[in-house]
């Protein structure tokens, strides 16, 4: 019974910080796209214009 609430504990932990850094990575996108360009079509212009 100690090991499995171990265990549960530790993939808990993990997940948890799993998810905080995937919160945190995709928040910093965001941010990062809202303020490079004003708008969603602003940024389809962008990646086409990149593109080719």
């Amino acid at each position: 019974m100690h090991a499995f609430f171990l265990a549960t504990f530790f993939m808990t932990l993990a997940f948890s910080t799993t998810c905080s850094v995937l919160g945190t990575f995709i928040a910093f996108i965001l941010i990062v796209i809202v303020t490079t360009t004003p708008g969603a079509a602003s940024l389809d212009r962008r990646l086409n214009r990149g593109g080719g």
